[in-house]
């Protein structure tokens, strides 16, 4: 599962093709260029070492991608806080993270956000706050979040 899970994630960055890993043949050089301030080449890093179970180095990776522009890292970052993967777990990184995230586009960011408040994990409920962050993962293309906004009161 995990295997599919990193195709589909290297695909969708756009470094997969005929099915094959090429991008294992070319870590190194992702790591590279992810020091160089490549933000896609730091994603493709740390999805690689999710993969390989080092979520520590992962969640080093997707934070410099997050500051490097590539604002769903920020989503992964925060999602790791919040599952204590490869970091402690806090509540305030998970925030830091998803609002930073969701400010630079990431809808996934904001639909993460609308469903901590709307369910009122880690931070006290607030349906009209839910509703503004599920409303910007809405703009930014997210049907699932459209769907979310339109079940809140």
């Amino acid at each position: 599962m995990k295997k599919l899970f990193l195709l589909i994630c290297l695909c969708f960055f756009g470094l997969c093709e005929d099915g094959a890993f090429n991008i294992y043949l070319e870590f190194e050089k992702n790591k590279k260029l992810c020091g160089n301030g490549d933000a896609l080449a730091c994603s493709v890093v740390s999805l690689i070492y999710s993969w390989q179970g080092d979520h520590s180095r992962a969640v080093e990776y997707n934070k410099k991608a997050c500051y490097g522009g590539n604002a769903d890292s920020c989503f992964f970052v925060s999602m790791a806080y919040y599952n204590g993967q490869g970091v402690e777990q806090d509540s305030l990184k998970i925030f830091e993270y998803a609002e930073k995230g969701c400010n630079d586009t990431s809808a996934l960011s904001c639909a993460w956000l609308g469903g901590l408040y709307s369910v009122g994990k880690n931070v006290k409920q607030d349906y009209k706050k839910a509703k503004e962050y599920y409303d910007k993962a809405c703009d930014l293309n997210l049907k699932d979040a459209c769907d979310m906004y339109k079940t809140l009161k």
